[in-house]
């Protein structure tokens, strides 16, 4: 019974994660991670969402292929993304328990605020390119995020998001870049262990909250006003995360 109910605040989650990433292009990871962290461990939900997620990027890689912006990627995105993470990755065994939820809930607790500020702020924050320098850096940071939580999304989406204008090139450019990041975390899973056949399983069980999630995202992605709804997304981020960061360092 504990189980079943448990697997359904999973697929819950893992719904309304999907729904998000369909629309706009990232936020399933960090949003699974950030509310699904008050019932199951971080690697544990990792190690089950994570070939979900690898999954949704290759249906939205069929459907949008030709909108790729490959030679951004291989140039520009990938290099310092991985010199974030690939240390991430070898430190992320040593970083664990309590401590590991505190600083995803503070991380995302920042993120969340500092972009609710600037969306609120700027009539359309996503017109300037940031500067070389600050790009880069925000990219190793974002690869480092995701070595160690799985979602470093949204800093790469926000340096992405100054650079290409379609929202269509955004989404498909991110899920090619999601799915060769998330291969590379999905092979760190099985060489320590983390993937099994019993995680698989549960991936399995989900995998009705991701067709459902990527079918409606789908359809509200070429429906929905844009900015409403990351301004909802983040609200929905903040307070998970505060409460996240408070519940932890009250030891709950």
């Amino acid at each position: 019974m504990v189980r079943a109910a448990l697997m359904l605040v999973l697929a819950l989650i893992v719904f309304g994660a999907f729904l998000t990433e369909a629309i706009v292009g990232f936020g399933s990871t960090v949003l699974t991670v950030t509310l699904g962290a008050y019932v199951l461990g971080i690697d544990a939900l990792l190690a089950r969402f994570v070939p979900l997620n690898m999954l949704l990027s290759l249906m939205i890689l069929a459907r949008s292929a030709s909108l790729v912006e490959g030679r951004l990627l291989v140039t520009s995105v990938l290099p310092p993304v991985a010199l974030g993470m690939v240390p991430a990755l070898l430190l992320a065994s040593h970083v664990t328990g309590s401590w590991l939820r505190l600083v995803f809930g503070l991380f995302v607790t920042a993120l969340a605020l500092l972009e609710l500020v600037r969306h609120l702020r700027e009539t359309n924050p996503s017109s300037a390119p940031l500067r070389p320098m600050v790009g880069r850096a925000m990219l190793v940071f974002g690869g480092v995020i995701h070595g160690l939580f799985g979602s470093g999304g949204p800093l790469i989406v926000y340096v992405l998001s100054r650079v290409l204008g379609s929202r269509g090139a955004q989404r498909a450019t991110l899920a090619a870049l999601w799915l060769a990041m998330n291969a590379v975390l999905l092979a760190t899973f099985v060489a320590h262990g983390k993937l099994t056949a019993a995680t698989l399983h549960d991936s399995l069980w989900l995998l009705p909250s991701l067709a459902g999630g990527m079918i409606a995202g789908d359809v509200l992605h070429h429906r929905l006003p844009e900015r409403p709804f990351r301004l909802l997304v983040y609200l929905v981020l903040l307070v998970a995360g505060g409460t996240l960061t408070a519940r932890t360092m009250l030891g709950g």
